[in-house]
């Protein structure tokens, strides 16, 4: 490996560096989270209040839980239980969704960490 060699692969791990800090590590916990079923508004509720959410969906009821200022689908009636396994989320902009059961679970806050997501 030559000299240049090395000065490449430390400007590249140098530069990967710096675009995480400033690309995808600036993003605001979030401080509200919006749960829509069958594409209708059902509750905007705070990450604040540690709560148990029954949704009723298209095939049944998901529950969301909200505990220590983050949200995740406790459970589902779907099948492949992706959106379970989706795990806890706290940040502005986060989106996950059970799709066969229609529900989904959006963080709201300032500094959003996508600036749009399609459905």
């Amino acid at each position: 490996m030559t000299l240049a060699d090395r000065i490449v692969l430390l400007f590249a791990a140098a530069l990967i560096i710096g675009l995480y800090v400033t690309l995808w590590s600036r993003h605001d916990a979030g401080t509200m989270v919006r749960i829509k079923s069958n594409q209708q508004l059902v509750n905007t509720v705070s990450l604040n209040d540690s709560q148990e959410i029954h949704i009723a969906g298209a095939l049944g009821d998901s529950i969301i839980e909200i505990k220590d200022h983050q949200v995740r689908f406790r459970s589902s009636p779907c099948n492949n239980k992706t959106c379970i396994l989706h795990g806890w989320m706290h940040q502005a902009g986060e989106v996950m969704a059970c799709l066969p059961n229609q529900v989904i679970v959006e963080v709201l806050g300032d500094n959003k960490k996508f600036d749009a997501i399609s459905f």
